[in-house]
């Protein structure tokens, strides 16, 4: 049987959306250069500019139907963003 599932558990809303906001940048520089901007991003998901910047700066969470437009773009499962898992594979 394999080790336990880790999980990071954060109690406190700031926390959690501080540790969001950590892995959204994270998973953006991962992205070739020319999908990184907020704008190219905001186009092709189709949610503006201004939000983007509120979840990549952790002052705002993204609704559900957002979380999931970001994490197919980004390519991440949305556990990860949760912190329900440590690796974004």
């Amino acid at each position: 049987m394999g080790d336990p599932i880790k999980y990071e558990i954060y109690d406190e809303f700031d926390g959690w959306k501080i540790l969001c906001s950590d892995r959204l940048n994270e998973a953006r520089k991962r992205l070739p250069k020319e999908f990184q901007s907020l704008a190219k991003m905001g186009k092709l998901v189709d949610i503006s500019t201004t939000q983007l910047s509120g979840y990549f700066t952790g002052k705002s969470i993204p609704n559900l139907k957002n979380l999931k437009k970001i994490c197919i773009y980004l390519q991440i499962p949305a556990d990860y963003l949760l912190g329900l898992k440590i690796d974004p594979q």
